[in-house]
């Protein structure tokens, strides 16, 4: 079972979701469009977090463009692409278009995070 920390704020309607615990120091921070904040590996390899501004309000959309990995080289975007489908961050955010960067944002139920 991984570890997780989440925590909300309502009046910033802001979701703040580790999986990992790290050093922001050797952490990479990559925003996947103007809401959602990835937190990686400097190297891409795994996901440590998400920072999802307008949590709720985004919950409420059926999807949302990952425009921030555009001015990324197509490696490294597909490497963000791949970090996205792995682990604890397919709870919460899912791709259900890499070619369009499309997205899903969901609102997992407990015990499916209990039982990553």
């Amino acid at each position: 079972m991984a570890s997780w920390e989440m925590t909300y704020d309502s009046d910033e309607d802001l979701l703040l979701v580790t999986f990992e615990s790290f050093d922001d120091t050797l952490a990479r921070t990559i925003a996947l469009n103007d809401n959602i904040t990835l937190y990686t590996d400097a190297f891409m390899n795994a996901g440590w977090g998400l920072e999802i501004y307008g949590y709720a309000a985004l919950l409420q959309v059926n999807e949302t463009y990952l425009d921030g990995l555009r001015p990324l080289s197509e490696a490294d975007a597909r490497r963000v692409l791949r970090v996205l489908d792995t682990g604890c961050l397919t709870a919460f955010l899912r791709v259900t278009d890499p070619g369009e960067l499309l997205a899903v944002l969901r609102a997992p139920h407990v015990t499916e995070l209990l039982a990553m």
